[in-house]
C-alpha cells in the first residue's frame, strides 16, 4: 500500500464530526476504539444516516463514510449522524483504499454497504 500511496492523489477530509448527541460516544469502549467500519458511498443520502446510527457504538470506534463524489447529500447526512467523512473522488476501490489508509490505528476494519442492505446485527 505505501507503494500506492505515492500515485494516488491527495485525500480530503471533509470534517471529523462531534460524537452523536443521544450519548452514544459514552458508550464506546476500549475494544470497540480499535475497530473502524468503513462505509464507501456514492449518492446514499436517503439511506446513510439511518445506516450509521444503527451502527452499536459499543462495539465500533470509528465509523468513515468515504464518499466518492455524492451529487445529493450524502456526506451531509453521514457526519450530521455521527461519522468522519471522507471526500475521495470517484470509485469503489479508491473509497476503500484510502479510507482503510485513514483507519491504520484501528485493530479491525470492517466494510460495508451504505444502502441499509447488511445487517448490523449479523
Amino acid at each position: 500500500m505505501r507503494e500506492l500511496r505515492t500515485a494516488l492523489e491527495p485525500l480530503t477530509m471533509v470534517a471529523r464530526s462531534q460524537a452523536p448527541s443521544d450519548g452514544a460516544s459514552s458508550r464506546v469502549t476500549d475494544a470497540a476504539r480499535a475497530v473502524a467500519l468503513i462505509i464507501p458511498t456514492l449518492d446514499e443520502a436517503a439511506s446513510i444516516g439511518a445506516v450509521v446510527r444503527s451502527i452499536p457504538r459499543d462495539v465500533v470506534g470509528r465509523i468513515i463514510v468515504a464518499d466518492g463524489g455524492s451529487s445529493d447529500h450524502t456526506q451531509e447526512c453521514a457526519q450530521r449522524s455521527g461519522a468522519e467523512v471522507l471526500d475521495v473522488g470517484r470509485g469503489y476501490g479508491r473509497a476503500c483504499l484510502l479510507a482503510a489508509q485513514a483507519a491504520t490505528d484501528a485493530e479491525i476494519v470492517v466494510f460495508m454497504d451504505g444502502d441499509g442492505a447488511d445487517d448490523v446485527q449479523a
